[in-house]
């Protein structure tokens, strides 16, 4: 994931700069980042962002978890979905 797709998306115009900014971040890791590294990675940016006061509403979430599914290729995206099922466990998102 290159590290404007969050900063360029239309579908996030309403999301705030500091959130937006947070996200570049995000992408910019992930994108050196290792498929088997992304759930850590995913844990580590769930805490960085409480730290930071960062809080991101559920419709936010769901929003930018949807368009990370569109650069996923189907297996990529089970590998979120279960991900994502072990964040909730957590209390991570």
């Amino acid at each position: 994931m290159d590290d404007s797709f969050f900063q360029n998306n239309p579908a996030l115009k309403g999301i705030s700069p500091q959130k937006l900014s947070f996200l570049t971040e995000f992408a910019k890791k992930n994108g050196q980042t290792n498929r088997q590294d992304l759930l850590p990675l995913l844990f580590a940016t769930s805490s960085a962002a409480k730290e930071k006061g960062i809080h991101f509403s559920d419709e936010e979430r769901s929003l930018i978890i949807s368009l990370i599914r569109q650069q996923l290729s189907d297996s990529e995206e089970q590998k979120l979905d279960r991900m994502l099922s072990i964040l909730k466990r957590a209390g991570g998102i």
